[in-house]
């Protein structure tokens, strides 16, 4: 192939790309996902309504939600052959003998973006899960702001700032991820609004500042010699990158800048152990932290939460269950933890009133990212 056809290969994979929103939004396929809810993804509830659709709704749930393979003259009752073959050319989608499939890639809707991410599974690089979807639901930049999204991932959190946003720069420590968050910015028109670096945390963005800064870092807490998962791996807390985020706010965080984090943290029934030390590291820094937690979930051995941490990381990393399950009760004891907070940060930089508010919402029977009663 010669540059002039590689060139005009790319461009037409690049406007078959900006064109399915509008072909997914048309065929309903937005409105099969999301009555479900934007914060599941019921993989399980779509296959069992997949008869329930129209034939050319069932081809693009089948295809780009449920990651089932489907022969070239199904997608011809959405696409073209050169929209298919100009998708083929970006690898989104991937034959294999007479079919063709999305790999590990799904694409999700939520707040009118359409977002490509990887399928879930026990050990993700480009993450989404119901922490991204919440986060998302409560970002709220204020106009002409410039932004930065902290551990982007797929670049939900980034596509949602950038309406409001004169500009957003999204980064990431992977490579992987970072591509994901491309491609998402790429197909949702917004190349000249978000710009994506591969870095880690502020060193991708040396002496800038920011307007407002959103993170949905690895939160979940796991002892640091156990291999947990690296998108959900946040140290023997849930805290170790949130702390390293909030210790580099007064750099890069402008006076009277905000920053909304989304994370989780360890503590008993009484209160999160990170209390004291969010305090101080507020008053220190001249932060006004208020941290809203809608969940208190019991973490001990046979809850839910617990053994759904246990199973996860042996389920990645190919370990018996149960000797994860004894170093992780074992490692709990040592924090006196019995409980898993689910919070949600809002960070104003405002040295005049620096320091802590908590809001606890939770009650015995909790949701999780929000309130159940």
């Amino acid at each position: 192939m010669t540059g002039a056809q590689r060139t005009t290969t790319l461009a037409a994979g690049i406007a078959a790309l900006k064109n399915l929103p509008r072909v997914l939004a048309g065929e309903g396929y937005v409105d099969a996902y999301a009555i479900y809810g934007p914060l599941n993804l019921r993989v399980d509830l779509w296959a069992a309504d997949l008869d329930l659709l129209p034939a050319s709704l069932r081809v693009l749930v089948s295809v780009f939600l449920l990651g089932r393979r489907v022969a070239r003259d199904e997608l011809a009752l959405v696409f073209s052959d050169q929209e298919i073959d100009a998708l083929i050319s970006l690898s989104i989608l991937l034959p294999e003998g007479e079919k063709l499939h999305t790999g590990n890639m799904v694409l999700l809707p939520l707040l009118g973006f359409l977002v490509f991410a990887q399928r879930p599974g026990v050990n993700p690089i480009a993450y989404f899960g119901e922490d991204s979807a919440a986060l998302a639901l409560h970002l709220m930049p204020s106009r002409g702001d410039v932004c930065l999204d902290l551990c982007t991932g797929p670049g939900i959190q980034a596509l949602v700032c950038s309406g409001r946003a004169s500009r957003v720069i999204a980064v990431d420590v992977n490579p992987l991820a970072a591509a994901h968050a491309e491609l998402n910015v790429v197909m949702n028109g917004l190349e000249d609004r978000v710009e994506i670096r591969t870095g880690d945390l502020f060193s991708a963005v040396p002496g800038l500042e920011f307007d407002f800064i959103s993170a949905n870092p690895p939160l979940l807490p796991f002892p640091p010699d156990l291999p947990y998962p690296f998108v959900g791996h946040g140290g023997a807390d849930g805290l170790d990158i949130t702390r390293r985020i909030l210790k580099g706010l007064p750099a890069a965080l402008k006076p009277g800048g905000v920053c909304q984090i989304i994370g989780t943290c360890t503590g008993d029934w009484d209160a999160p152990g990170c209390e004291a030390e969010l305090r101080e590291l507020a008053e220190r820094n001249g932060l006004r932290i208020r941290m809203t937690i809608p969940s208190a979930l019991p973490l001990v051995r046979g809850a839910h939460m617990f053994d759904g941490l246990a199973w996860t990381c042996a389920a990645a990393a190919h370990l018996d269950v149960e000797p994860v399950r004894d170093a992780l009760e074992a490692h709990l004891r040592t924090l006196g933890a019995t409980h898993l907070y689910l919070f949600f940060l809002a960070i104003l930089r405002d040295d005049r009133k620096p320091g802590l508010e908590l809001t606890r919402h939770y009650e015995d029977h909790a949701g999780f990212w929000y309130i159940s009663r």
